[in-house]
């Protein structure tokens, strides 16, 4: 397995990193209230934290696979 040459520039603009990124602070964000016991009281907030987290790496899976211009080389 190889690096791709422009990674740097895919790392800084690529929708796909974005919502991958997007994703991981969503479910973050869902373990560190459940773990301080502010869900305690409604489940609800967690549940709707995890489907948002899912659906953002859902939609960075897609955007993995769109063509993006200024980042990837036309041939």
């Amino acid at each position: 397995m190889q690096a791709i040459h422009n990674w740097p520039a895919v790392l800084r603009k690529a929708w796909s990193v974005r919502l991958f990124l997007l994703s991981v602070l969503l479910q973050v964000a869902d373990v560190l209230l459940s773990t301080w016991g502010s869900f305690s009281t409604s489940l609800r907030w967690s549940i709707w934290l995890q489907i948002a987290g899912v659906i953002c790496a859902a939609a960075g899976l897609v955007a993995r696979f769109v063509f993006q211009g200024g980042i990837h080389e036309q041939k």
